[in-house]
């Protein structure tokens, strides 16, 4: 608007049309950007899951390990072999509340993108309709002063 054109009659200014539509297009653009953002968000939650099992695994091989290793009483056996069963329950429910920790944080950060997408492509819709009624506010007075004109015309021939 800074660099629009003044109008020759009235106080408004002539606004590039195309270069209007290019900032409203730029502005829709915007929107799968935070998509694509939430898209990664959730990747990395998803390789936070995938680390995490990866330690649950490690965690159950070490326990299995350990289990191995006490063969040689049956008392001691069966103690490591329910230590490993713990363990392996522990990283399960670790792994569990990890994996549902990324999937909430995935799913808010996805609702807080689309909301901002909706929310830029809604001022962006503002924006475009606040132009608009000011391009057809100064077409209106420009009209109006062309009838005005052309009414003291049509009375000076009479």
């Amino acid at each position: 608007m800074r660099a629009a054109r003044r109008s020759v009659i009235g106080g408004g200014a002539v606004v590039d049309r195309g270069r209007l539509l290019a900032i409203i297009a730029a502005l829709r653009q915007a929107i799968p950007t935070n998509i694509r953002q939430a898209r990664a968000i959730i990747e990395r939650g998803e390789q936070a899951i995938a680390e995490a099992e990866a330690q649950a695994a490690r965690i159950v091989a070490e326990a299995e390990r350990e289990a191995a290793q006490r063969v040689s009483q049956a008392a001691v056996t069966r103690a490591a072999e329910e230590r490993a069963r713990q363990l392996e329950l522990e990283a399960q429910e670790r792994a569990r509340r990890t994996l549902a920790a990324a999937q909430a944080e995935a799913e808010r950060l996805l609702a807080e993108a689309t909301a901002r997408a909706h929310a830029q492509e809604e001022e962006a819709d503002r924006y475009a309709l606040a132009v608009l009624n000011g391009i057809e506010q100064r077409l209106q007075a420009l009209l109006d002063a062309v009838r005005a004109a052309k009414a003291q015309f049509d009375d000076t021939t009479r």
